[in-house]
């Protein structure tokens, strides 16, 4: 994601959705102005050296996933031409398309341009297309996604004994590449299925979290790079979610197949490929004529009979022919409501968006008391402030300050590293992510007496980070403390909720996550502050649940989730 191009499991490049509509904008003009060059079938049918009238085609614009096209002009090619009873010929024009793609372009083109039959592989991307009216006509075929690997990996792992759950293949031993979710049916539907299968709550989300940072920050391979692994054979070769077609069209393309496709236990999503008809109030009774008898083609029993032959089902599930594939049923996974979909959709986009974030520890001489796991508060900080650092990838902005009460002269704060990506150098070149290790690490030389000006340090962080707001990130600030405001001379807390609240009216919108180490934390001070950002406070008592609060703090800053 957020990448300019991108690889599919059929190893083409291909360009992002954004970059994508910049490009089917520029064909258009492209396309527009070469219109008026080429002079229609009519016109060249009465130039005076024309031997014949010939037939005046009725053109039938046909859109289909890339997969499906050498499928569908062979199927249409014995309608193609074909005579009319009012008159006229049939004239397919076929384009192999993706669906992200298709939408891009109905954002862009006027209605009277859309193609008048698409196939998608999943009906989502009807409800993405809003400028067309789309009507269902019939499926076209079906494939299940699975997930891939070389087969001497699914022995090793024990998987062509057994199958495993959604829950061992996306977060087991292996890694999986993880394709452009936001674009790919089968990828979103794999983490949707996971999600699924995981309970759809707070584990389900943070699962969901996890993997896609770990795509972010590298540590998975790409699916170009996953897939030639697995089909070199190696024993350690990663995972990738695919559809079970692209399974067996990749080892047919192989004069040694080493694929094998993973059917998780608890079912696969299934693609079901939808006909749509799109229509207009425009079209004339033989341009419909024409659409029906394309129609009908694409549900013939012969190109049913062609789909299943090239690794698709049926459009009833019938087994399809293909190795490294199962030729028996399959239980479809229970499809996900469209709200869902939606919304899974909406929190990829949201993780998508870099963070920018503003830690701010305690540095009062009781944040060296142990909690209740003996572990003391101020390395329960540290930790948690280097495992979030961890998580994040290098596009990630982080910014670390410390407060306690008059640590320099009357202030309560001072900053240690401002706001940098985290793959930024400094000025001696050192990186923001192994600046921030170093200064974790050696976090307690900072600690200080005083007490804790709690309230004043808030407004503060507040106002900086409004001051150097990025509406292209999700700002954030991450408060440690372990005790109340003891600053009688500074703000008072209706101060602070009220000054959160004026500098959170516009658009620009910064939250706060306050983590209370211990039982001497002012909680109810610190959930006022927090529902008056729109952010959440956590009290923490040792480091299991330092852990938990670390990751349900990362998805409520993106909006992951909506308790």
């Amino acid at each position: 994601m957020g990448r300019h191009a991108r690889t599919g499991p059929d190893g083409v490049e291909r360009l992002s959705l954004a970059a994508r509509a910049g490009v089917v904008a520029a064909a258009c003009v492209v396309l527009l102005g070469a219109a008026a060059l080429v002079a229609p079938d009519a016109t060249v049918a009465r130039l005076p050296w024309a031997a014949e009238r010939v037939c005046p085609p009725e053109r039938v614009s046909v859109v289909v996933e890339p997969e499906l096209y050498d499928i569908a002009r062979a199927a249409l090619a014995a309608v193609d031409g074909a005579k009319l009873p009012a008159g006229g010929c049939v004239r397919v024009a076929l384009t192999g398309q993706e669906g992200a793609e298709t939408v891009a372009g109905s954002q862009i083109l006027p209605p009277d341009r859309a193609p008048q039959i698409w196939v998608p592989d999943s009906p989502v991307w009807a409800g993405e297309a809003t400028r067309w009216r789309t009507e269902p006509a019939g499926r076209f075929a079906a494939s299940p996604v699975v997930v891939t690997t070389s087969r001497r990996a699914a022995t090793a792992l024990g998987w062509t004994r057994r199958r495993p759950t959604w829950d061992q293949v996306l977060r087991g031993p292996r890694p999986m590449a993880v394709p452009d979710v936001q674009e790919q049916a089968d990828s979103l539907s794999a983490l949707l299925a996971l999600w699924q299968t995981l309970g759809k709550g707070p584990r389900a989300d943070a699962a969901i979290v996890n993997i896609v940072l770990a795509a972010d920050r590298g540590q998975v391979p790409a699916a170009t790079e996953a897939l030639a692994a697995a089909r070199s054979g190696s024993v350690n070769a990663p995972v990738v979610p695919v559809t079970e077609q692209a399974v067996a069209r990749l080892n047919a393309a192989s004069p040694v197949p080493k694929l094998a496709a993973i059917y998780p236990r608890e079912g696969s999503p299934l693609l079901t490929y939808p006909v749509l008809r799109v229509s207009t109030v425009t079209e004339t009774p033989r341009r419909r004529a024409a659409v029906r008898a394309v129609l009908e083609r694409l549900g013939a029993p012969a190109t049913v009979a062609l789909a299943r032959q090239r690794g698709f089902r049926g459009p009833g599930n019938e087994p399809a022919t293909g190795q490294g594939i199962y030729d028996g049923p399959i239980t479809p996974l229970p499809a996900p409501a469209p709200g869902e979909v939606a919304a899974m959709t909406e929190r990829l986009a949201k993780l998508s968006r870099p963070s920018r974030i503003l830690t701010v520890l305690d540095v009062s001489t009781s944040m060296r008391a142990a909690l209740d796991d003996g572990l003391r508060r101020l390395d329960l900080a540290a930790n948690a402030a280097r495992v979030g650092m961890d998580l994040l990838p290098d596009s990630a902005a982080i910014g670390v300050w410390i407060f306690a009460r008059h640590l320099r002269g009357d202030q309560d704060w001072r900053e240690l590293a401002p706001i940098r990506a985290l793959g930024a150098a400094d000025a001696r070149g050192t990186s923001q992510r192994a600046l921030l290790s170093r200064l974790n690490t050696g976090i307690d030389r900072y600690v200080t007496g005083g007490g804790t000006g709690l309230y004043d340090v808030t407004i503060a962080a507040f106002r900086a980070m409004h001051r150097s707001y990025d509406p292209g990130a999700q700002n954030a600030i991450i408060l440690m403390t372990d005790g109340a405001n003891s600053d009688p001379g500074g703000a008072t807390l209706e101060r602070v909720v009220a000054e959160i609240r004026r500098l959170n009216a516009g658009r620009a919108k910064v939250a706060i996550y306050l983590a209370g180490l211990g039982p001497e934390a002012d909680y109810p001070a610190m959930r006022r502050i927090a529902a008056a950002s729109g952010g959440w406070t956590y009290r923490i008592d040792n480091a299991r649940q330092g852990q938990t609060a670390l990751l349900d703090g990362l998805r409520r800053s993106r909006h992951l989730t909506g308790g």
